[in-house]
C-alpha cells in the first residue's frame, strides 16, 4: 500500500509539472504575440502641418485599367484635394503608376501644387524588377521635384523626427546592414526614424504583402538595430482582397507597418504628425 501511494504521488506532481510547463508555454505565446502586434490609432481629421504616407498609390488594376494607368487612384487624389491646405510633406512608399512612362511622371506631379514637397520610395511598378530596366532609367532620368539625382537611402529631419527614403527595388543582399550602419550611427537623439520604402523586410510579412520581397529577414536580425524608436513602413500592401489594408506588427522591439491602397473599404494613409503615428480611412 505505501508503495502504491507513493506511486500516485509521483503521479500527480508529474501532472502539476506538465501543467505548469504547459501554462508557463501558453502565457509566453500570448506575451510574444501581444509584443508582435501594434494598432494605429485612427483620425477623422487632418490637422495642419500633416505629413501624408502613400503606398500603392495606383491601387487595385481593375480601376488602373479602367484610366488606361494613367495616374494614381481617383481616391488618393480626391483626399489630397480635400485636405491640401494641411498636408505639408507627401511621401509615396512604392508602386505609384502602374505603368509608367515620361509623360505619366510629368502629369502625376501636376496634380499637386508646385510647392507641395513630394518624396518617393520606388516600387517594382516604378523602375521595373532590375537596376537596368527600361522603367529605371525613365524614373532615374526623370526631374523629380525633389530628389532629382539623388542616391538611396537618403534622409531628411522634420522636428524631432529623421526620415529615410530607401529604395527597395535595387540588387542589394543586405538592405538591413545598410540600415542598421545609418541608424546605429547618428548623433542626434530623434523622437522617431522612420524608414520608407516598398518592400517588406521581415519573413513574417511576407503574405500579407502584394508581391515578393527581394530579400526577406528573419525576425531576431531585427535585434541588431540599437534604436528601438524606429518605424518601418513598406508600401507594398492594400491589394490583396482577403487582407487589411494595414498590418502593423512589432518585430525585435522594433515596429513594422505595411500598408497600400487596393479601392477598398478599409484604404488608408499614414499620417505623422506631433511625432506621432495615425491613419486615416480614405
Amino acid at each position: 500500500m505505501k508503495n502504491l501511494k507513493l506511486s500516485y504521488l509521483k503521479i500527480t506532481n508529474f501532472n502539476q509539472f506538465i501543467f505548469i510547463i504547459s501554462l508557463s508555454v501558453f502565457l509566453s505565446f500570448l506575451l510574444n504575440n501581444s509584443n508582435k502586434k501594434c494598432n494605429i490609432k485612427e483620425i477623422k481629421t487632418l490637422e495642419k502641418n500633416s505629413i501624408i504616407i502613400v503606398g500603392h498609390a495606383y491601387g487595385s488594376e481593375e480601376k488602373s485599367k479602367l484610366r488606361d494607368h494613367k495616374n494614381i487612384s481617383e481616391k488618393v487624389l480626391n483626399f489630397y484635394k480635400d485636405n491640401e491646405d494641411n498636408i505639408d510633406i507627401l511621401i509615396f512608399s512604392g508602386d505609384v503608376l502602374h505603368t509608367p512612362s515620361r509623360e505619366k511622371w510629368k502629369n502625376f506631379y501636376l496634380q499637386f501644387k508646385e510647392d507641395k514637397i513630394i518624396y518617393i520610395s520606388p516600387g517594382n511598378h516604378d523602375t521595373g524588377d532590375y537596376i537596368k530596366s527600361s522603367r529605371r532609367k525613365i524614373f532615374t532620368d526623370f526631374r523629380h521635384r525633389n530628389q532629382n539625382n539623388t542616391l538611396f537611402p537618403f534622409k531628411f529631419k522634420i522636428d524631432k523626427n529623421l526620415f529615410i527614403i530607401d529604395d527597395s527595388t535595387t540588387i542589394n543582399k543586405k538592405p538591413l546592414e545598410r540600415i542598421i550602419e545609418i541608424t546605429n550611427n547618428l548623433n542626434d537623439n530623434y523622437k522617431n526614424i522612420f524608414i520608407i520604402r516598398h518592400h517588406v523586410l521581415p519573413i513574417s510579412l511576407k503574405d500579407y504583402a502584394n508581391g515578393n520581397s527581394p530579400i526577406l529577414i528573419k525576425e531576431e536580425d531585427f535585434k541588431k538595430l540599437i534604436n528601438k524608436n524606429i518605424t518601418f513602413i513598406y508600401g507594398d500592401g492594400g491589394a490583396k482582397k482577403n487582407y487589411k489594408g494595414l498590418v502593423c506588427k512589432r518585430i525585435g522591439g522594433i515596429r513594422h507597418i505595411l500598408n497600400g491602397i487596393g479601392e477598398k473599404e478599409d484604404d488608408s494613409v499614414i499620417i505623422i504628425k506631433n511625432n506621432k503615428i495615425f491613419k486615416k480611412i480614405i
